[in-house]
């Protein structure tokens, strides 16, 4: 498969598998148009476990109009990204819903490694299902070594990253492979924003990550 050999690759910090999802048109309006965003501000979801379980999960804990559609567009997003990962059964799936939100300023950072490296690229999957997308940027290794110092370098160079595969680095920390990226800013006050991201893993890697976020 073409996504698992990019994915493997040093020299992208991203991949765009929105074909490899390939929503219809009608799960497409939905999450622009009917997507659930009840009267709360913000409510983030947090699972750990079996990609087996996670039904469960959704169906026990969403509080929205139309879960059932949702959870479907989410176990189709879940299954499909899935086969990038052929070894990984187990998730972390975080969903963040907002409809409330201004950023004031871009927050350009890149993620730290999610669990102990074993030699091979650190990488999660991204989406904002409603609302703004998170930005990225093209990055050249000046800009990743001048992270740190000058954040506005960035602002000229950025990008919208959607249905994509970020990566966060390989082994001892390097920087060769690493997405720059940042939430969205200026949105306008009572806009709905749905975002998720799923990191695969084993039961062990998966564990590690929930100890070390809690």
């Amino acid at each position: 498969m073409e996504f698992i050999e990019k994915l493997k690759s040093p020299n992208k910090d991203q991949i765009n598998i929105s074909k490899l999802i390939r929503l219809t048109k009608k799960e497409k309006y939905f999450l622009k148009n009917d997507i659930y965003c009840n009267e709360f501000t913000k409510k983030t979801y947090n699972y750990y476990g079996d990609m087996n379980s996670v039904q469960e999960y959704l169906q026990e804990n969403l509080i929205g109009i139309n879960d059932d559609k949702f959870i479907n567009i989410l176990l189709k997003i879940i299954n499909k990204v899935g086969k990038c990962y052929s070894n990984k059964k187990y998730i972390w799936l975080l969903i963040r819903t907002t409809n409330s939100y201004i950023w004031k300023n871009v927050r350009w950072h890149v993620d730290g490694n999610y669990y102990k490296h074993d030699g091979t690229l650190h990488s999660k999957f991204i989406a904002t299902l409603c609302g703004s997308p998170t930005y990225g940027i093209n990055a050249t290794q000046d800009d990743k070594m001048a992270l740190s110092k000058n954040y506005e370098q960035f602002n000229s160079k950025k990008i919208n990253i959607n249905y994509s595969i970020i990566k966060v680095g390989t082994n001892n920390n390097s920087k060769n492979c690493q997405q720059i990226h940042s939430e969205p800013v200026n949105v306008e006050p009572n806009k709905r924003r749905v975002f998720i991201s799923i990191l695969y893993g084993t039961e062990e890697e998966i564990e590690e990550w929930y100890k070390k976020r809690n």
